[in-house]
């Protein structure tokens, strides 16, 4: 039987880390952390076990930062306005962060889902292999293997940046 009270008690905080973890501001993962449950209330799952229900929020949790992401990211192609500029933070340096965050967000957003949902339940949860095996109903080398390739897609994108950075530029004058 579903029990929302239940679910919301007992995951919450996991769904709010997650969400946050993904989009990095505190407004932002509340909202997803909203979303994931009313979608639970819309949907009533059934969950076999309490690592079927986590399985499930965690990839509603990513499909929804995802999607908030992609549509931002459509919003601000469309329309270049700008949030404004934090006092505590010198316009340069906000500028690297919010770069920096839209790199790791669009290598989040370019992984399959069961890498993006390994990921996060390793690097976010701590979860163990065999946690996440089970809870996903895959093997452990499998779940091993999804974990390598997202970091190396992650830290591939992450890298091309810096080698971006360090070629010689043309000088116009």
């Amino acid at each position: 039987m579903f029990d929302l009270e239940r679910l919301f008690r007992d995951h919450r905080e996991r769904v709010y880390r997650w969400a946050l973890g993904l989009c990095g501001r505190h407004a932002d993962a509340a909202d997803i952390c909203q979303e994931v449950f009313l979608r639970s209330l819309l949907r009533r799952p059934s969950f076999e076990n309490e690592s079927a229900a986590t399985g499930w929020l965690r990839r509603v949790t990513s499909n929804i930062a995802i999607d908030r992401w992609r549509s931002r990211r459509s919003a601000r192609l469309a329309d270049s306005r700008r949030e404004p500029i934090s006092p505590a933070i010198a316009p340069d340096e906000e500028l690297v962060q919010n770069e920096e965050a839209q790199r790791v967000r669009g290598a989040l957003a370019a992984l399959s889902e069961q890498q993006r949902l390994v990921l996060l339940a390793k690097a976010f949860d701590g979860r163990t292999f065999a946690e996440i095996a089970a809870e996903m109903g895959l093997a452990v080398p499998t779940v091993k293997t999804h974990y390598l390739r997202a970091l190396e897609a992650v830290a591939r994108v992450l890298s091309s940046k810096h080698e971006d950075a360090g070629r010689a530029r043309p000088v116009v004058r």
